[in-house]
């Protein structure tokens, strides 16, 4: 792990992690804050995320979205698309740290219509493989693509738009040989894609207090 990627993880370390008594008590209280459709991001383990975050200039690699069935599920798409109970969830991030996010309520409300066109939305991308050259079609589909297009396909919200693969921070060795490795010599400059800081840097959006 280089330089740039231990500072990300140490802001948020420092950031989230400063008073353990703190943390504690406020994971128990976000969570009985959660509501349906809220959108949930973590630093992913995974061997592609210290290149996200390179790219991004983000800590926060993977992003799936909450519902409440008789417990809390996060769907989201890491290999298959999947939901996964939250607990677990958590703790297949670095350290189990997470924030939450979710509509501000200036640019509306999601109605008990809308959740359940989300939720329908999200069903049918179940066991979807992933999309490792995050292409904007719907035959494979990466995580942050995935809440995107669940925000959009059921409750006709557009959380922000996507950028273009030319217009992340590409330079860095990592990046380069990861996208490489993924493109070889093709790469799809032009592709719109949504990466997990686009989510989380949304102005649409409002942080759940206690994020841990």
């Amino acid at each position: 792990m280089n330089g740039m990627m231990r500072t990300l993880l140490a802001s948020v370390a420092f950031a989230l992690w400063s008073d353990p008594a703190a943390l504690a008590q406020g994971a128990g209280t976000q969570q009985a804050m959660l509501r349906n459709g809220d959108i949930i991001f973590q630093t992913s383990r995974s061997g592609q995320s210290e290149a996200i975050a390179l790219a991004t200039g983000s800590p926060w690699t993977h992003v799936g979205v909450l519902f409440l069935e008789k417990e809390w599920l996060v769907l989201e798409a890491i290999g298959p698309v999947r939901t996964i109970p939250l607990e677990r969830w958590i703790a297949q991030g670095e350290g189990g740290r997470y924030a939450v996010k979710r509509l501000d309520p200036q640019h509306g409300n999601l109605s008990s219509e809308a959740l359940s066109a989300m939720r329908q939305s999200g069903k049918g991308f179940l066991g979807r493989p992933y999309d490792d050259l995050f292409l904007w079609d719907d035959e494979r589909i990466y995580c942050s693509e995935l809440v995107w297009k669940i925000y959009a396909e059921g409750a006709g919200i557009r959380l922000c738009a996507p950028a273009s693969l030319r217009e992340f921070s590409l330079e860095h060795p990592v990046v380069e040989r990861t996208m490489k490795q993924r493109y070889g010599t093709a790469i799809p400059w032009d592709e719109p894609v949504v990466a997990p800081s686009s989510l989380f840097d949304c102005p649409m959006l409002v942080t759940v207090p206690a994020t841990r």
